[in-house]
């Protein structure tokens, strides 16, 4: 009894217990309870990253399921299993091995993806596919959904509950269709080496630190000349730098400043000021513990994930500018450094990774990847009351009458100052609804009304944040005051709903999040890091033992993330490859997230085909890569290299016996004809040669689609900006031309053009003698080339003006540049 009266007044000293079974070397760690929570908290108080802490039981999960995943995990860390009583009277026994060294190789054949996502059975639906399986088991009872039939019910009777049962799992089956996960893959960049000068990022908060003195002396032992930065440097000074490492976002605590993660701020100053200083080179930010590659990996700061999340949409927006995201582990150390050396060589976003996470076990690239149905039919079913974050945004509404169709007894409907919810949310809800004037960043008064609720005998059972609106604003025109009015109600108020939950047992702790803050959306740098932040909440919440569960959503019909900011709204996400949600199948895939036990899952319905061409225009997505619509069209893509040289020698062809005034006018003609597919025209009449694309109303996906209908028809490789940088048809005929006999057979006019531009190149500079030697030596073979002499080239070698120049001495040599070029 002493003990557990020691064990309440004094202070339990659990850090200095599990540093204390460190130093005698324990490494595995069994937890006996009735859930996680001390496994999640000696997680974070060992100091040896490779430490192992396995709760025998989980919560919501069942015992036997449970203890036989905690033995597995600790089978597989080392530590002894007694298999043989665990297998007894089961009739299990002992198989040998191969004898030969695993190699780790699949040779197992990959099963087809139907529709890139696993959502079908042999290309049948799933509704479909279960159906008819309970059709053929003649399973009454599956198919009934709780009415009373039996095998004499009239077929009035049957038919309505058949149609009904259909609907409900045609809705599953079209929202399981939607569900997208971020998985992390092991992967082996190459030993890089660094050149060149690399400015290193700091906060005065890491100054003399050792994850400082860690970045310097690596990136000086990998080859670079290193240069400290603060806000205060002058950046126009370093335009020649090779790149840029920025520890901004690791400066200070997990504490949120009006939702404003402490090196956020930083973090995007530093983005605008090196735009405005010109300096080119591919910018890297380091942070520690902002993600989780799996569950022995957990997430330890929530509000790194912010910088994550600006990272995401900077990429879009300065896509030659941005290098990527580098997650450290705890433990820095030489090894550590080389992998991230590695990542930092490599070419951003082509060869080389972009989202990576460091660890002990190697290195983790972040790849986006359809997630499977969950097995069976739970879902989540509200009960009690239900707490909805702000209930005036579209979204709440959307919720609010769904959960009036629901058992719960109370929908407590949050406003900010000025607003209020939408009379038919009311309406639906009726005596249920309870309107409160709280602020949900406010912790006094929301924590006074959530102990009010309690006493009056209705607690709460399930939280859902959706406050927050879209901000769009590019990176370099969002200020601090921007910055803070777009994450306080999003990302503050959540923070302030973990705070005052954070010792309840609820049923859902759900927070609407957004893809913005999964691969990024341009105009949306505030947006996306509020966003991740929701993400990187759920999965610490879920670290501690707490439900918590973070939706990002596509656009939804009719809800302010289908609102593009430019009037457009739902049509144009239509045209970039973003389908809105309807919103009773979202709810459907709201309520089977909700019961599974992962903490983030993305629900977006994709068009890949049409929205990766746009998105990866300006700069590929390892992230998306391995999406199979992704992959299919980057192996397409690679194919069309081939047949594209083939069409630009038609092209070439063609256009060489032609003048160049009608070069160039059959040039415009192809494009004006491509522009009006583009556009949808019914005459190429309609797009003059001199109008602007702009002002006939091309935006960025029709910019990417106009290129790529120019690149099928002529087999050049443009850039994506092609057409913004040449604005209209005649400029962009006379690029076409340049680019189509840069690397062919030229017209006359074109050699002697570019003949005039040498003579009066070499009359206007005044080169060395070795050079002018050079260049008389190229213009007497390619005089030899242009009047038919043929020249063996081992002869050239020994007896020609290049071997005479090898064998020449210094005097000859000199002779030589006098008699040759006038001197």
């Amino acid at each position: 009894a002493d003990y557990w009266v020691d064990h309440v007044r004094q202070a339990v000293r659990f850090l200095d217990g599990v540093r204390h079974l460190e130093t005698q070397g324990v490494t595995t760690y069994l937890e006996l309870g009735p859930g996680g929570v001390l496994s999640a908290m000696g997680q974070s108080c060992a100091a040896d990253d490779d430490a192992g802490f396995v709760p025998a039981l989980r919560k919501n999960r069942p015992e036997p399921e449970a203890l036989t995943t905690a033995l597995a995990e600790l089978h597989v860390r080392g530590t002894r299993i007694d298999w043989t009583t665990y297998y007894a009277n089961t009739g299990a026994q002992h198989t040998d091995l191969p004898t030969y060294a695993f190699q780790r190789q699949r040779f197992w054949p990959k099963a087809p993806v139907v529709g890139g996502h696993p959502g079908a059975v042999d290309g049948t639906p799933v509704a479909d596919s279960a159906f008819w399986e309970a059709v053929a088991r003649e399973d009454l009872s599956a198919l009934a959904g709780g009415r009373e039939l039996t095998a004499d019910s009239p077929l009035s009777e049957v038919l309505p509950v058949l149609s009904s049962w259909h609907n409900r799992q045609q809705q599953r089956s079209v929202a399981d269709g939607w569900r997208y996960r971020v998985t992390w893959k092991p992967v082996q960049p190459s030993d890089g080496v660094l050149t060149g000068r690399w400015l290193l990022a700091l906060p005065e908060a890491l100054s003399g630190t050792a994850v400082v003195e860690w970045c310097e002396h690596g990136l000086k032992a990998a080859g670079a000349e290193v240069v400290r930065i603060t806000g205060a440097t002058d950046l126009p000074a370093y335009t020649d730098a090779t790149g840029v490492l920025s520890l901004l976002g690791l400066a200070g605590e997990e504490t949120l400043d009006e939702g404003v993660a402490p090196g956020l701020p930083a973090t995007l100053e530093l983005v605008r000021k090196l735009g405005e200083a010109g300096v080119e080179a591919p910018l890297w930010c380091l942070t520690q513990g902002a993600v989780s590659t799996g569950t022995a990996d957990p997430l330890r700061n929530a509000a790194q994930t912010q910088v994550w999340g600006l990272g995401r949409v900077v990429a879009l927006e300065h896509p030659k500018r941005w290098g990527g995201l580098i997650d450290l582990p705890e433990s820095l150390d030489a090894r550590t450094w080389e992998q991230a050396a590695a990542v930092l060589s490599g070419t951003p976003g082509a060869s080389g990774e972009d989202q990576v996470a460091l660890r002990s076990s190697g290195v983790f690239a972040g790849r986006l990847l359809a997630a499977a149905a969950p097995a069976g039919d739970r879902e989540w079913i509200p009960r009690g009351t239900v707490l909805i974050g702000d209930g005036t945004t579209p979204l709440a509404g959307h919720l609010a009458g769904w959960l009036a169709g629901t058992a719960v007894e109370r929908v407590v409907l949050l406003t900010p100052v000025g607003r209020t919810p939408a009379p038919d949310v009311l309406e639906k809800l009726g005596e249920r609804a309870v309107v409160r004037d709280v602020d949900v960043t406010d912790r006094t008064r929301l924590a006074s009304l959530v102990a009010e609720l309690a006493a009056e005998g209705a607690p709460v059972r399930a939280v859902v944040h959706t406050s927050g609106t879209s901000h769009f604003a590019s990176v370099a025109d969002t200020d601090p005051a921007q910055l803070t009015g777009a994450l306080r109600a999003r990302a503050a108020g959540a923070a302030a709903l973990d705070s005052v939950f954070a010792e309840t047992e609820l049923d859902a702790f759900v927070l609407f999040s957004s893809i913005a803050g999964v691969w990024g959306s341009g105009g949306q740098g505030a947006y996306a890091a509020g966003t991740a932040y929701l993400d990187g909440l759920a999965q610490l919440r879920r670290a501690r033992g707490l439900a918590a569960t973070s939706v990002a959503w596509g656009p939804w019909v009719g809800g302010d993330t289908a609102d593009s900011g430019d009037g457009n709204g739902e049509e144009q996400m239509r045209r970039r490859g973003l389908l809105p949600l309807e919103p009773e199948q979202a709810l459907t895939a709201l309520a089977r997230a909700v019961a599974e036990e992962s903490p983030v899952l993305t629900v977006a319905d994709m068009d890949w085909g049409r929205f990766a061409q746009a998105f990866t225009a300006l700069r590929p997505s390892p992230l998306l890569a391995d999406l199979p619509d992704v992959a299919r069209i980057t192996a397409a893509a690679a194919e069309g290299e081939a047949e594209n040289s083939d069409v630009a020698d038609e092209l070439r062809q063609r256009l060489a016996v032609l003048p160049e005034a009608e070069q160039e006018a059959e040039l415009v003609g192809l494009i004006r004809q491509q522009a009006a597919s583009v556009l949808g025209y019914a005459s190429v009449d309609d797009i003059e040669a001199g109008r602007a694309f702009r002002e006939m109303g091309f935006d960025s996906l029709m910019a990417v689609e106009l290129r790529n209908r120019l690149t099928r028809a002529t087999g050049l490789r443009l850039p994506a900006g092609f057409v913004f940088d040449y604005p209209n048809a005649i400029a962009a005929a006379r690029l076409l031309r340049q680019d189509i006999f840069r690397d062919g057979a030229a017209s006359g006019d074109s050699l002697l053009t570019e003949l005039d531009k040498l003579e009066a190149s070499l009359v206007t500079s005044e080169p060395d003698a070795l050079t002018r030697t050079r260049v008389a030596v190229r213009l007497q073979a390619f005089l030899a080339k242009w009047q038919g002499e043929e020249t063996d080239s081992s002869s050239a070698a020994e007896g020609g003006v290049l071997g005479q120049l090898e064998s020449a001495s210094d005097d000859e040599l000199l002779s030589f540049i006098n008699r040759e070029m006038g001197r």
